[in-house]
């Protein structure tokens, strides 16, 4: 209507502005088609602008045009400038982020055209070679996020959902400056969780509890180090630090029903098991190790809100459905075991109204997963969770108990990662040596 003949052709030079915006920043399964349909608005409006003999006075550059300027990205004024990208998607993406924020109103720009900046961000930073530049975009975005502008955890949401999908760690190898890039996003949400007004970190405690329990699934089957995972461990560990701290200092009658990450672990690793997907003794090596260290900041009382299970009915759940994996039966009595020590009530029943253990006993287990179901009838003596209790209490306000606290509580508080933590090194190292003798075989061979 706007386009039509009786209309202004300012208005129609606005109106194909606006059209193109949408037609750059929309998801569209065909890239060609929206870069087509994008050029020709772009195109229109500028003619539609010379006819009418607007000429645009310099604006004030805004951060976000500061931002792309380093990228080479800009905004397009002239006919011969909009032609030079006709066939570029992201040179008109960008002049659509950019015209979009000169012309739209803030509420929807929130509701909109920053949610797809960060798609545009996520695009260039895991699938293309723009890596330094999807960065750049993020690290504006997460400002955004910062002064409220955005949806509160909409990077960290990206950052999550490309791990699994060998985005950071993919097919060929690990991806050293993709990951050295997320890793500073992750760090840096530590100054949003810190400022962000307490009624939105707690409106999305389910969803940053989804994306750690993601990062932290996804890195063990794709790490390129031990020391890559222990420091993606660190960094989730120092949010979840502060996120949990905020809610115990603000908000002390919703701090117990803060979600679980080790159960939001524990669901992925269902979910693999269900598809018969393999998992190798490796990489359940692995998985345990981060149980343990996340355990020691975690709510192992979560019950899901939907359907009442614990951490202990998913591993139950696991236990049946991984019964084709090796490990998974030497996996779950440890597991079970840290989970009981840390606060997961046994006798905690689900909308069925099974414990953990009636799981096992249904479906006919029991010889199976006899060592599991011997560790839930047999749980850990009152005074060994207080002694656990007293554990937490020094983790939580960071006492140095290296040469204070007695041996027994030293190790509590350790969780038993220092144990498993030489394992896993004698088992990688021992992997490293194997690789390089068949490698050594191979040169031989085609010698």
């Amino acid at each position: 209507m706007l386009m039509g003949d009786g209309s202004p052709l300012e208005v129609k030079f606005t109106a194909s502005q606006i059209l193109g915006v949408s037609q750059a920043t929309l998801r569209s399964d065909s890239e060609s088609a929206l870069c087509k349909d994008a050029f020709h608005s772009f195109r229109r409006a500028i003619e539609l602008q010379q006819d009418a003999g607007v000429i645009t006075g310099q604006a004030e550059t805004s951060e976000l045009a500061l931002c792309f300027s380093k990228l080479s990205l800009t905004e397009f004024h002239t006919l011969e400038e909009i032609k030079s990208v006709e066939s570029s998607q992201i040179a008109l993406q960008a002049h659509a982020f950019l015209v979009g924020e000169r012309l739209f109103p803030p509420t929807f720009k929130q509701r909109y055209l920053y949610p797809s900046l960060t798609d545009f961000a996520s695009l260039l930073m895991f699938h293309t070679d723009m890596v330094e530049g999807g960065f750049q975009i993020f690290s504006y975005t997460l400002g955004l996020e910062r002064c409220g502008s955005l949806k509160l955890g909409t990077v960290l949401g990206h950052i999550a959902a490309k791990y699994p999908v060998h985005s950071v760690y993919n097919i060929r190898g690990p991806q050293p400056l993709v990951r050295q890039r997320a890793r500073e996003l992750l760090c840096a949400y530590d100054s949003v969780v810190n400022n962000v007004h307490i009624d939105s970190l707690l409106g999305l405690c389910h969803s940053f509890s989804y994306s750690f329990g993601s990062i932290l699934y996804a890195e063990p089957l794709d790490y390129s180090s031990f020391d890559d995972l222990k420091s993606t461990l660190e960094d989730v560990e120092k949010l979840l630090r502060s996120i949990r701290g905020r809610m115990f200092r603000e908000r002390q009658d919703e701090y117990p029903k803060m979600p679980s990450v080790a159960h939001e672990i524990m669901r992925l690793l269902m979910d693999t098991l269900r598809l018969n997907s393999y998992v190798c003794g490796d990489h359940l090596l692995m998985l345990k190790f981060v149980f343990l260290r996340v355990l020691l900041w975690d709510n192992a009382s979560y019950q899901d809100e939907c359907n009442g299970a614990t951490v202990l009915h998913i591993l139950a759940y696991s236990a049946i459905q991984g019964g084709h994996v090796e490990g998974i039966q030497d996996l779950a009595p440890d597991l079970a075991l840290a989970f009981l020590r840390h606060g997961c009530p046994l006798d905690a029943v689900d909308k069925q109204g099974y414990t953990a253990t009636d799981l096992l006993r249904h479906e006919g287990r029991e010889d199976q997963n006899i060592n599991l179901i011997q560790t839930l009838v047999s749980p850990p003596t009152t005074v060994l969770r207080l002694e656990e209790a007293a554990a937490r209490v020094v983790l939580r306000h960071k006492i140095n108990y290296q040469d204070v606290l007695p041996l027994r509580l030293r190790e509590l508080v350790d969780g038993g990662t220092a144990e498993l933590e030489l394992k896993l090194l004698e088992f990688m190292r021992a992997n490293d040596v194997s690789s390089e003798e068949g490698s050594e075989e191979s040169s031989e061979d085609s010698e």
